[in-house]
């Protein structure tokens, strides 16, 4: 048996074959030429994107690691400016407290050394109140003694003299 005989028997016909085979190139060839370059276009323009979408999404990524470094540092200086702030104030209300604290003293001081100055002119004042009255006791007192008269500008010089030797003593 031949060749041809069992290919005929299994209804093989070469022509057929060749026919087929020439109509598959062709078709491939126009394919080639026509599809597969547009459709490799196509597949390569959505890698292309895809390449793109994948690279700015690592932009993205980046730019917001980085934006959330920024905002770690705006918050971080933030809360030392505070800090710096609270304690200034706290410094300048320190030493507020403590003007005031010396000025109210001064105050005090002041209002005790008027009080003092005060309460030495009335003792003086009572003191001279008391001398004079106490010079008019004494000329009464002598005058009933005595029962007469003295001349009032002798007794009063007396009176004073023995005054100013008590104030020496």
């Amino acid at each position: 048996m031949d060749i041809q005989e069992v290919f005929g028997k299994i209804g093989f016909d070469g022509r057929m074959f060749l026919f087929n085979v020439i109509n598959f190139l062709v078709v491939l060839i126009l394919l080639r030429k026509f599809f597969f370059n547009k459709l490799m276009e196509a597949l390569d323009a959505r890698q292309a994107k895809i390449n793109e979408g994948l690279e700015d999404a690592e932009r993205y990524r980046h730019e917001v690691t980085m934006a959330q470094q920024r905002s770690d540092e705006i918050i971080s200086d933030a809360r030392t400016e505070a800090n710096t702030i609270v304690l200034k104030a706290q410094e300048e209300a320190r030493t507020g407290a403590e003007v005031i604290l010396s000025d109210a003293r001064e105050q005090v001081e002041a209002e005790r050394a008027k009080a003092e100055e005060q309460i030495e002119l009335s003792r003086r004042k009572m003191i001279a109140d008391l001398k004079k009255e106490t010079a008019d006791l004494a000329i009464l007192a002598t005058e009933k003694i005595i029962k007469e008269k003295l001349d009032s500008k002798r007794d009063r010089e007396i009176i004073d003299e023995y005054l100013s030797q008590l104030d020496s003593k």
